[in-house]
């Protein structure tokens, strides 16, 4: 084997690097989520906070 038929070989293919991909995006859509739902219960305890107070 060749010396370029070697480094030929170790060149990333779409796929190679759609997997790493698609799994940072699901990582983050899930974070996304998260943070989402947490916030929403934030707020919910701020809004039912503030009509106890008032």
């Amino acid at each position: 084997m060749t010396n370029d038929a070697f480094l030929a070989t170790l060149e990333p293919t779409s796929a190679d690097l759609l997997y790493p991909v698609s799994e940072l995006t699901r990582r983050s859509t899930r974070r996304a989520e998260e943070l989402t739902g947490l916030i929403r219960l934030v707020l919910g305890r701020l809004e039912s906070t503030s009509s106890v107070i008032t």
